[in-house]
């Protein structure tokens, strides 16, 4: 657990107006799931599960003659899909492959590519 001086240094704070016309402080932790570390030092229980069978591969790379103004969005079979979401403030695309449950990605460069494309 941070200890309470640290802690309000650590975080944001957000005042919330209550009905009754006064205020309240509440924190504002930055914590990016259950594996974040942030969270586990403020001593902040993960709620809830993993669930294995809903993988996604992110590779963050340029892709010329596309579209920066969209998310792109291609469905494969068999449930899986690949997308590309402009990343701000960069020429560089976040690329999402989906994997199957039971799929082990070849992360080599060219068997990516071509991963992406059947």
């Amino acid at each position: 657990m941070i200890p309470q001086q640290e802690l309000s240094s650590k975080c944001g704070l957000i005042l919330k107006r209550v009905k009754d016309g006064t205020s309240e402080t509440i924190r504002l932790v930055g914590a990016d799931g259950g594996a974040s570390t942030v969270r586990k030092t403020a001593g902040i229980p993960f709620i809830g599960e993993t669930n294995d069978s809903d993988r996604t591969l992110l590779i963050d790379a340029n892709i010329d003659g596309l579209s920066r103004k969209r998310w792109h969005i291609w469905p494969r079979k068999q449930g899986k899909a690949v997308g590309a979401c402009p990343l701000p403030h960069s020429n560089q695309f976040q690329i999402m492959i989906r994997l199957t449950p039971d799929e082990t990605p070849d992360l080599d460069e060219a068997a990516l590519a071509a991963n992406s494309i059947t």
